[in-house]
C-alpha cells in the first residue's frame, strides 16, 4: 500500500544547511500496515490505527497547514500548526517528525530531538523520524548519537535512493567523528 504523505524530510543537503522541502511517497512500516489492517477502516489511507479517525482527519488539516508554513520557511508557525495537530490527534508519528524538522529550523534542535523521539516511539520503523532525529542530534554536536540515528533510519524500509543518501551522511559523520572525537 503506497500512499502520499505530505512530509518534509531532511536530506544530505540539509545536513550541510540547505533545506529542501519535498513531498514524499512512503511505504508504511509494518507496524502502520498492521494497525490499518487491524482497524479495518475504509477510505482512510495513512490512518495510524489508533484513536478516532474523525480526530485524525481534523488534525491532518492542521498538519497540512504546518507543511504549507514550512514550505514558506515560516517554521515558527509550522511548529504551532503541528502542535495544534498533535493536540487533536497525538498518535501520528508524521506530526511529531515534521514538528522536529520545524523546531530544528527554528534553531531549537533540542525540542526537535524530543519531537523526533516521540515520532520513533510511535513507530519504530519510521525512517523519516530517525533521519530528522539524526539531524537534530547533529545540530547539537552529538555526532555519535546522530550517526546511530542515521543508521537506524537506514535499517527502516526506505527507497534505495534514500538509503544511499543516508549512507553518505553516515560516511560524512564517520569522518567528523574521527576528526573531532566521539561526542
Amino acid at each position: 500500500m503506497n500512499e502520499t504523505i505530505r512530509l518534509i524530510p531532511l536530506t544530505v543537503a540539509a545536513l550541510i544547511s540547505c533545506s529542501s522541502l519535498a513531498t514524499l511517497t512512503v511505504q508504511p512500516s509494518n507496524a502502520q500496515q498492521n494497525q490499518v489492517e487491524a482497524s479495518s477502516i475504509p477510505n482512510a489511507p495513512g490512518f495510524p490505527g489508533k484513536g478516532k479517525i474523525a480526530d485524525w482527519k481534523k488534525a491532518t488539516v492542521l498538519f497540512n497547514q504546518g507543511i504549507d508554513c514550512s514550505r514558506s520557511k515560516d517554521y515558527k508557525n509550522a511548529v504551532k500548526k503541528y502542535q495544534a495537530a498533535i493536540a487533536v490527534y497525538p498518535y501520528d508519528p508524521n506530526f511529531f517528525a515534521n514538528m522536529g524538522f520545524a523546531y530544528e529550523h527554528c534553531n531549537d534542535p533540542k525540542s526537535g530531538e524530543a519531537a523526533c523521539r516521540k515520532a520513533v516511539a510511535l513507530d519504530k520503523g519510521f525512517g523519516g523520524g530517525y533521519e530528522n532525529l539524526g539531524n537534530c542530534l547533529y545540530d547539537q554536536n552529538r555526532l555519535v548519537e546522530s550517526k546511530a540515528a542515521f543508521n537506524q533510519a537506514v535499517s527502516c524500509e526506505l527507497a534505495l535512493s534514500k538509503r544511499n543518501e543516508l549512507l553518505k551522511v553516515i560516511d560524512t559523520l564517520d569522518v567528523e567523528i574521527k576528526k573531532h572525537g566521539s561526542k
